[in-house]
C-alpha cells in the first residue's frame, strides 16, 4: 500500500474521530456529480480527460466529506485503470476506496469492492491477500449476485493455490447457481475455468477436452464482447499446448470453428481459429486446404479488426502463396501485413502514450493529493487536538466545580457545626436565666412566710406557679409570640410590685394600632431588664419609684420597647450593691447581652440595645433600656 493510500486511510479515521453519527452521508454537491458523470461519460473516448475529471472531483468530495462521492471517484478511476492494463493503479484505488464504503456500512458496495480488489490480487499472483478478499466479500449481507461472482473468484484462488478439488467443488456450486439464473455466458465462463482445472490437476485431458466443448456449447447466439470469450480462448491454448497429436488438435479446432460459425462472436475470435487449422493444414503439407481456409477468412478482414490479427493472417497467406509459386500474390499479402503492422505498432505506441501520459498526470495528481490529504489531516488532527483540549478545559472546570462544591459543602457543615454550638451555648444562657429568677422569687415567698403573711404568699405562690409554669413552657423554645412573652412580663411585673408595695409602682403604654401578632421574641428576652431597672435601680430609691415599659413603632419597620425608670442609676447601683449582687448582674446583663449577640448571628434578626441614664446629672438620673426589634 503507497503513501498515498496510508494518508487517505489518516484522514478518513482522523475525520471519522470527530464527525457525527449523521454526518457520514453529507448532501452532494452539484458540480462534483457533474464531475462524476463526465467522468464516467468519457471512460472509454478519453480516459486521460476523466481521470482529471475524477481528481477535481475528489479533491471537492474530501473537502466538503462527500464520502459516498469520494468512494465512487476512486472506483471509478480503479476501473479506468484495469482498462488500460494499470493493474498496480487500480488495485491503489479500490484499496483507497474501502475504508470509505466501510464507514458509510454499504454492505452491497463493500462486498463489490472485496470482489474488485479479489481479481486484481489474484491477477498480480497475492493468492492470500485474494482469498481474504473473497471471503470478507461472502461474509456480508450482499446479495446472491455479488456472492456469486466472489465464491467463483475464491474458486480461482483454490486453482491458482493448486487446492484442485476445492477449486472444482466451488466452480460446481457456481455452475448449479448459474443454471437457476440461466446466465449461459457464465456457465460457458465456468467451464472453461473447470478445464483448465482438470489440465492443472494432473493432466486430466478427457475431462478437460469435455468441459472446453460444453463450455463453447453454452455461449449464447449473440457474444459481442471479446472479454466474454477469452476464458473459452484461454482454455482452448491450454489444451493445444497440452495434446501433442496434431490429428486431435486438427479435431478441436475443426469442432471449435463449427461451434463459433453458429454465433456471432467478435471477428479476432474466429480468425484466430482459422490461422490455427490453416497452420495445421500447411503442417501437413496440404497447401490447398490451408489457402481454402485462409479464404473463409477474407470476409472477417474488415477495418475493424485488431492490427495485430490482421497481420498475422496476411503474413501466413504470403507464406501460403510464396509456397504455392503465387510469388506476385506473396509480395501483396506481405505488403499487406507490413502495412497492418505498422498500423498495430501505431495503435502500440499511441495506446503507451497515453498510458505514460496517464501514469504520469497521475503521478502529479497524487502528488497534489498528498499535500491535500496531510492539509486536511493537519487540520483533522488540529481540530481532534483543540477538541480535546476543551474537553480537558471542561474536565478542569468540573473538577474545579467539584473543589468548589465540596469545601462549601465543608464551610456549610463547619457553618452548621458552629450554629449548633450556638444554638447549643444560646439554650445554656436562656437556661442560666431561670434560676436566677426562680431564687428571687422564692426569696419573696420566703418573706411573706416571715412576716407570717398566710393569705399573701397563697396568693404570691397561686401567681408564681403560673408564672413558673409559664417560665418552663417558654424555655423549650427558641421564639415565642410578642404577645406571649409581654403576658409573662406583666405577671413577673405583678408579683414583683406584691413583693416592694408602695416601693414603685409600674405603667405599660402600648401604641394604639400596633400589630404585633406576627412578631416573635426570645423568651425572657425583656425580664432581665425589668428585673434589673427594680431590684438595682427602683429598691434603693429614697422616695416611690416609677417603671414604664413603652411599646411602639419604630423607624424601618421595627418594633421599639423602652424601659425606662427613676432609680437610682447604674453608677450608684454598683456602689451599694453586695458582692453576690454585683455578681448577679455581671453574670445575668452579659448572658442576655450574649444571648442578643447570638440570635443576631443565628437568625440574622438584627436586635439592638442601648442602655443610658434617663436624666444625667440628677440625683436619681434613672436608666433607659432601649430595644429595637424587626417587624
Amino acid at each position: 500500500m503507497d503513501l498515498l493510500v496510508i494518508l487517505s486511510a489518516i484522514f478518513i479515521l482522523s475525520v471519522s474521530a470527530t464527525a457525527q453519527s449523521g454526518s457520514l452521508s453529507r448532501s452532494k454537491t452539484r458540480s462534483d456529480s457533474t464531475y462524476l458523470e463526465k467522468a464516467t461519460a468519457r471512460r472509454y473516448t478519453d480516459p486521460q480527460e476523466a481521470i482529471r475529471l475524477l481528481n477535481r472531483s475528489l479533491q471537492e468530495s474530501l473537502g466538503t466529506q462527500d464520502y459516498r462521492q469520494s468512494a465512487r471517484a476512486y472506483v471509478l478511476l480503479g476501473q479506468i485503470y484495469e482498462d488500460i492494463g494499470q493493474a498496480s493503479l487500480a488495485l491503489n484505488r479500490y484499496q483507497q476506496a474501502m475504508p470509505l464504503w466501510n464507514m458509510l456500512a454499504n454492505p452491497p458496495e463493500q462486498a463489490a469492492n472485496r470482489n474488485r480488489l479479489g481479481r486484481l490480487q489474484l491477477a498480480t499472483g497475492q493468492y492470500d491477500a485474494a482469498r481474504t478478499s473473497f471471503q470478507q466479500c461472502l461474509d456480508l449481507p450482499a446479495g446472491e449476485a455479488i456472492h456469486l461472482q466472489c465464491r467463483e473468484g475464491l474458486a480461482d484462488v483454490k486453482r491458482a493455490a493448486g487446492a484442485f478439488e476445492e477449486s472444482e467443488a466451488l466452480y460446481n456450486t457456481v455452475n448449479q447457481e448459474l443454471v437457476v439464473r440461466q446466465d449461459s455466458i457464465g456457465m460457458a465462463r465456468v467451464s472453461a475455468k473447470r478445464s483448465r482445472n482438470f489440465l492443472d490437476n494432473a493432466g486430466d485431458l478427457t475431462n478437460a477436452r469435455a468441459s472446453y466443448n460444453t463450455s463453447i456449447q453454452q455461449l449464447p447466439e449473440q457474444v459481442p464482447d471479446y472479454e466474454d470469450y477469452q476464458y473459452i480462448e484461454e482454455a482452448k491454448t491450454a489444451l493445444d499446448e497440452a495434446v501433442e497429436d496434431k490429428a486431435e488438435q486438427k479435431k478441436l479446432a475443426q469442432s471449435t470453428l463449427s461451434e463459433q460459425q453458429k454465433r456471432s462472436l467478435p471477428p479476432e475470435v474466429k480468425l484466430r481459429e482459422q490461422l490455427q487449422l490453416a497452420n495445421l493444414e500447411l503442417e501437413e503439407g496440404d497447401l490447398e486446404a490451408a489457402a481454402e481456409v485462409l479464404e473463409a477468412s477474407d470476409e472477417l478482414m474488415t477495418p475493424a479488426v485488431d492490427p495485430s490479427r490482421a497481420a498475422e493472417v496476411h503474413k501466413f497467406r504470403s507464406e501460403v502463396k510464396l509456397k504455392q509459386g503465387d510469388y506476385q500474390s506473396a509480395v501483396a499479402a506481405y505488403q499487406e501485413y507490413v502495412e497492418a503492422n505498422e498500423r498495430n505498432l501505431a495503435l502500440q505506441q499511441k495506446a503507451l502514450k497515453q498510458q505514460i501520459a496517464i501514469v504520469q498526470e497521475q503521478g502529479e495528481v497524487d502528488l497534489f493529493m498528498k499535500d491535500f490529504l496531510l492539509r486536511q489531516t493537519e487540520q483533522n488532527l488540529l481540530r481532534n487536538q483543540l477538541q480535546a483540549q476543551r474537553w480537558i478545559i471542561g474536565l478542569l472546570v468540573l473538577l474545579l466545580l467539584a473543589v468548589g462544591i465540596g469545601f462549601g459543602m465543608v464551610r456549610k457543615q463547619e457553618k452548621e457545626r458552629r450554629k449548633a454550638y450556638q444554638l447549643l451555648g444560646l439554650k445554656s444562657l436562656r437556661t442560666q436565666m431561670n434560676p436566677h429568677f426562680i431564687f428571687n422569687a422564692l426569696n419573696s415567698i420566703n418573706n411573706y412566710i416571715a412576716q407570717q403573711d398566710e393569705r399573701a404568699a397563697n396568693k404570691y405562690l397561686s401567681d408564681f406557679s403560673r408564672l413558673m409554669r409559664m417560665v418552663l413552657e417558654y424555655s423549650q423554645k427558641d421564639f415565642i409570640p410578642f404577645e406571649e412573652e409581654l403576658r409573662l412580663l406583666k405577671l413577673y411585673l405583678k408579683l414583683e410590685h406584691a413583693r416592694f408595695g408602695e416601693q414603685f409602682e409600674y405603667e405599660i403604654e402600648e401604641a394604639p394600632g400596633l400589630n404585633t401578632s406576627e412578631v416573635e421574641i426570645p423568651p425572657m428576652l425583656l425580664q432581665p431588664f425589668v428585673e434589673n431597672a427594680i431590684w438595682h435601680g427602683l429598691r434603693y430609691k429614697s422616695g416611690k419609684g416609677h417603671l414604664r415599659l413603652s411599646i411602639r413603632p419604630g423607624a424601618g419597620q421595627r418594633l421599639r420597647i423602652e424601659i425606662a425608670d427613676n432609680g437610682i442609676g447604674r453608677a450608684r447601683s454598683r456602689s451599694v450593691k453586695t458582692k453576690r449582687q454585683a455578681q448577679y448582674q455581671s453574670t445575668g446583663l452579659s448572658n442576655t447581652q450574649q444571648r442578643m449577640a447570638l440570635l443576631n448571628t443565628l437568625y440574622d434578626k438584627q436586635y439592638e440595645l442601648s442602655i443610658t441614664d434617663l436624666q444625667p446629672g440628677e440625683e436619681d438620673p434613672g436608666t433607659l433600656v432601649t430595644l429595637s426589634l424587626p417587624l
